[in-house]
């Protein structure tokens, strides 16, 4: 198993300090070791961390390099998958008083690391048709993963496709009378548009459908994103996970003693991915994964 360490993917504003800043985005990319394959499958992979960095979230998580995060991208890379781990945007306000502000700033970290992960899956795509495909990828077999936060991510990556599902009455800013979300200003659900001061545009032009996605820990933020024909969704998960319900209940964050907002967790997700059909592909064997150990 080979890594390359700190590829940048694109580049996007961070708030972390307060104000927008301009930060490049980086990834370790890792590789079966003497690897001569020029088609594998890509696994996207997102940590944990409550979207902010490590330390500061008084958690020894919230970087790609978190311990957990390598091992699972080196087993992943063992089996022979190419893994990015990706670096995405962090930064919400948990020690506010205000729990209107709380939930915003925390739904719009979410939001930008679901758009950077899509920058990521552009780049790869970009790779394979402008730069003879260096990391041997096969465009059509491209997986996110995501751990803790990251399980938050992906799974609003595989649902989220209209300003109606993000803007429901519980997304709606009670003090500032408009929804926490607002894709005319923070770009759309592709990372694209919005207001140029505070999202950048990142390799514009390629695709970021996915073939599934899997979440270890995580949720929904709200089971109507989760729709008849999305892609398959595999759940990991505690069922008696203290910060994010197993089935439907309210997100605590690690490291603080605040309620965010009412989510569905990997219990409810998976029953309705499976009562929408969208899991079928896993109950029809045989498989032919060419994958092998």
């Amino acid at each position: 198993m080979d890594v390359t360490q700190n590829i940048q993917y694109g580049s996007n504003f961070s708030v972390l300090t307060g104000a927008p800043v301009l930060q490049p985005l980086v990834m370790d990319v890792y590789t079966p070791s003497g690897d001569t394959e020029t088609e594998r499958p890509l696994i996207v992979y997102l940590h944990t961390g409550s979207f902010l960095p490590r330390y500061i979230n008084q958690l020894p998580t919230g970087s790609k390099s978190d311990s957990a995060t390598v091992e699972m991208c080196r087993r992943f890379a063992k089996k022979g998958y190419v893994v990015a781990a990706i670096g995405y945007r962090a930064g919400w306000n948990p020690a506010s008083p205000s729990e209107n502000t709380r939930k915003q700033t925390i739904i719009q970290a979410v939001y930008r690391s679901m758009q950077d992960a899509k920058t990521a899956v552009r780049f790869f795509r970009k790779s394979i048709a402008e730069e003879s495909n260096p990391y041997g990828i096969d465009g059509s077999r491209i997986i996110l993963g995501g751990q803790g936060s990251g399980g938050y991510s992906v799974l609003a990556y595989a649902t989220l496709q209209e300003t109606s599902e993000i803007q429901l009455l519980k997304f709606f800013n009670t003090e500032t009378n408009a929804f926490m979300v607002d894709p005319a200003i923070l770009g759309d659900f592709e990372g694209l548009g919005g207001n140029p001061a505070l999202n950048q545009d990142n390799h514009p032009g390629y695709p970021t459908d996915i073939s599934m996605v899997f979440n270890i820990g995580g949720a929904l933020g709200d089971s109507s994103w989760l729709e008849q024909g999305e892609v398959p969704i595999c759940c990991v998960h505690a069922t008696q996970d203290p910060f994010a319900p197993y089935a439907n209940g309210t997100v605590f964050v690690p490291g603080t003693s605040f309620a965010v907002v009412n989510v569905d967790g990997s219990g409810r997700v998976t029953e309705l991915a499976n009562e929408y059909g969208n899991n079928d592909i896993w109950f029809t064997p045989p498989f032919s994964d060419p994958v092998t150990n």
